[in-house]
């Protein structure tokens, strides 16, 4: 199994295990991942480096589906 496998079948479980839509998800996990590194870094409210954080991970989980289904898939959820 590869790497690219694994991640879309952990990304899968994710949404069976929650219900929730991948939109609702991605904001859900943007949330998350913008909070834990604001907490881990101690940086204050609004803080840039937190941002990027969670927009390199947006953009590994995007590089990810278009590795795992050949498309970017905009708008198209199953």
């Amino acid at each position: 199994m590869s790497i690219v496998d694994a991640y879309a079948q952990f990304t899968q479980s994710i949404v069976e295990g929650t219900g929730m839509s991948h939109p609702m998800l991605h904001v859900h996990a943007g949330m998350a991942i913008y909070l834990v590194t604001q907490f881990a870094l101690r940086d204050r409210r609004g803080s840039l480096m937190a941002l990027v954080a969670v927009l390199q991970l947006e953009m590994f989980n995007e590089i990810m589906n278009r590795l795992d289904k050949g498309s970017l898939a905009l708008g198209r959820y199953e």
